[in-house]
């Protein structure tokens, strides 16, 4: 049985035995490009995999690492064992996005507030387009994230590069009231201007 095989089966002892016997703890495989660590199913065999050494930040050719996909999902103890072994908590995406964006856009406030903001993630970090972490959230209506975004000093104006778009405009731009109404609250801009002249009150 391969290294691989065991991690993805959740084989704690076979793999340990493989990785004392030399079995490369980063070795890609598959049209995937996984590692080990990337096809560990369970949590004790992806902590013996980074005890022995293995890549927390080792991309695949899409440029997706393993923190992408547990914020994408919202495992908290996933995230917080990765962070733990030193994953940087702001590596983005070849498209911009960091792990911060990838949580607000699927609405995880658990790994959002605490593990990625505790762990000191940037908070108005924007991707090539503009898009912050909190456009995001207001554009999908994610009231708990936008609102924890909020507290830890987000800006509330921050204007996207391509679509000149605020937090506020998004949310009224995709009906979402409560989270408009919440920005409003935290001082949004209710009469901020895209350059064609439209403000959030045309589209409400």
């Amino acid at each position: 049985m391969s290294l691989m095989t065991a991690c993805l089966r959740g084989h704690l002892e076979t793999a340990s035995a493989l990785l004392a016997t030399g079995a490369a703890v980063d070795q890609v495989s598959g049209e995937a490009h996984n590692t080990p660590l990337y096809a560990a199913c369970h949590l004790e065999v992806a902590s013996m995999l980074l005890a022995a050494g293995a890549a927390v930040d080792q991309a695949r050719p899409d440029g997706t690492i393993p923190l992408y996909i547990a914020c994408q999902k919202g495992h908290l103890e996933w995230a917080s064992m990765l962070l733990a072994a030193d994953m940087p908590v702001d590596q983005a995406w070849p498209g911009g996005a960091t792990p911060l964006h990838i949580a607000c856009q699927n609405g995880h406030l658990e790994v959002l507030a605490s593990m990625l903001l505790a762990a000191g993630a940037a908070v108005d970090q924007a991707r090539p387009d503009g898009v912050t972490p909190l456009l995001i959230a207001c554009q999908y209506g994610h009231l708990a994230v936008a609102s924890a975004l909020l507290a830890a000093g987000a800006a509330v104006d921050q204007v996207s590069a391509e679509a000149h778009v605020t937090p506020l405009y998004a949310a009224f731009q995709n009906g979402r009231l409560e989270v408009a109404s919440m920005l409003l609250a935290a001082g949004a801009a209710v009469d901020q201007a895209r350059p064609d002249g439209t403000i959030p009150l045309y589209i409400a």
